[in-house]
């Protein structure tokens, strides 16, 4: 009973206190990371059922795009000193502490489970393999976006400097390349690559709508009500584009197949780095609907949620084999109420505790 105390006190300071550790507060960007995580896992649930609800690759492009916008944005400000080393201590040691605790978890999780007898769709977690992964020498299934982030991470300083420094914060610049690296990705198809080249572009593109909001917040031409209606409607337009290009519904409304576009980088990253920077600075009605609680809290435990949905659902689904499509949807909600379940013990019990820890700055 105690524990179960302590765990819900610990859940109330973790959900309720949450802020960043720069003083930047995005509220409706955490609902947006939810939604992310909701894609991936829809899609995953769904890649063996008649119904194709699946939407993979536009959750972990958002993620992407996401995870570069936020890490960048705190660095355009003057406060920001570049060449304090104890700034980048702190930065990489958060990142770390971010991401490898909960990984380490998960990947002894299935070295147990392989131990057992078992195989993860078809892959095994012996000693070896857990190695490379935590290495970053492999990354199977849902665990090749982790080599990916983490190698973007060591990159980021230098794309910093880079939009800091050499191009002097000039969007047009930094907007034109992302764009032409976009367009190399283009013609040079390495989609199936798990290296950061091949994702590269994502987190530029992501990297420069942070530039580019960053800028907008002193300018007086975001402020007008002509222009603050045309981003939120813009918003709501590319929200609308990705629930029609849900493959079932893609396919009921215009009974043809995806064209490769539709599910490529090249599309998504642009739309989604749209998405944010209209989101922002629209009138502020989907603003509100993305800081809705629930959908921040589904947010603040994506990650527990994308490391540990797929062998959670491996479990519980392989328990339900013989049902129909009416049963498949209680069985849908219990598999993704326990999935949630576990996913908030592992934020409570290993994600927010390393979260906690930082490094003293000159700045505090």
């Amino acid at each position: 009973m105690d524990i179960v105390k302590n765990l819900f006190s610990k859940s109330k300071l973790a959900f309720h206190t949450r802020k960043s550790s720069h003083g930047f507060q995005f509220k409706s960007l955490d609902g947006i990371r939810g939604l992310a995580v909701g894609f991936v896992m829809v899609g995953h649930y769904c890649e063996d059922l008649p119904l194709d609800l699946g939407h993979v690759g536009m959750g972990v492009f958002l993620f992407f795009a996401l995870s570069s916008f936020l890490l960048t944005f705190p660095f355009y400000s003057k406060e920001s000193p570049l060449y304090d080393y104890k700034v980048w201590l702190h930065y990489f040691l958060r990142r770390f502490l971010r991401i490898y605790p909960a990984y380490f978890v998960i990947l002894v999780i299935l070295w147990l489970y392989t131990r057992g007898g078992h195989e993860f769709y078809g892959y095994k977690f012996n000693t070896s393999e857990v190695l490379n992964h935590l290495l970053l020498l492999n990354g199977y299934d849902v665990f090749w976006t982790m080599p990916v982030e983490l190698k973007f991470y060591l990159l980021l300083p230098l794309l910093v400097i880079l939009f800091r420094v050499i191009y002097r914060e000039n969007v047009f610049n930094v907007v034109y390349s992302g764009c032409l690296l976009c367009f190399v990705y283009y013609f040079v198809d390495i989609y199936k690559s798990v290296d950061l080249l091949s994702n590269m572009f994502v987190f530029v593109m992501g990297a420069c709508t942070a530039l580019a909001y960053w800028r907008s917040r002193d300018s007086s031409w975001f402020r007008k009500p002509a222009v603050k209606i045309s981003c939120e409607a813009s918003s709501w337009a590319i929200l609308l584009y990705v629930v029609l290009s849900i493959p079932a519904i893609w396919e009921f409304l215009f009974i043809n197949d995806f064209h490769r576009v539709i599910h490529s980088k090249f599309l998504h990253a642009p739309l989604w780095c749209i998405f944010i920077f209209c989101h922002l600075n629209g009138v502020g009605f989907l603003r509100r609907l993305c800081s809705f609680y629930p959908l921040r809290f589904i947010g603040f435990i994506s990650f527990s949620l994308y490391l540990f949905h797929r062998l959670t659902f491996l479990i519980l689904k392989g328990k339900f084999q013989h049902v129909g499509l009416d049963g498949e949807v209680v069985v849908a909600a219990l598999v993704f109420a326990l999935t949630g379940i576990i996913a908030t013990v592992s934020y409570l019990v290993v994600e927010y505790p390393f979260m906690q820890l930082r490094v003293r700055t000159k700045n505090g």
